[in-house]
């Protein structure tokens, strides 16, 4: 039989917590919020960017150590776009959804698991 593996989904009081938190002890909130905004102003269309390129700026500044390896080239804005356009309905969709829907979502997903004894 395979193992259940257990994992906490924490309440929304934690992840304000956790965000306050990571607020007052992490330098590069300021370029989180930048970049998200970037990333707002590119849907919205109030940029000369593309959103594959303000979304090249979010995930180097969130994962630097993956992008230090990786080419940032004209593939990869490419590849970035197609991405988004094979999505655009479902990324759109979680886009106006609040993080306390989706986790309702996980605790309704994690429950059912449990009870039937499938393994996430």
């Amino acid at each position: 039989m395979i193992e259940q593996a257990e994992f906490h989904i924490p309440a929304i009081q934690e992840i304000e917590a956790a965000r306050i938190t990571f607020e007052e002890h992490e330098p590069s909130d300021l370029f989180y919020r930048a970049a998200t905004e970037l990333v707002d102003l590119a849907i919205s269309g109030k940029t000369s960017l593309k959103l594959a390129e303000a979304l090249a700026v979010l995930l180097i500044t969130w994962n630097r150590s993956y992008y230090q390896y990786q080419p940032v080239n004209s593939q990869h804005f490419a590849d970035m776009e197609y991405v988004i356009s094979s999505h655009q309905q479902i990324l759109k969709d979680l886009r106006e959804r609040s993080i306390e829907s989706l986790l309702e979502a996980l605790h309704i997903k994690s429950g059912f698991h449990t009870k039937a004894g499938v393994c996430t």
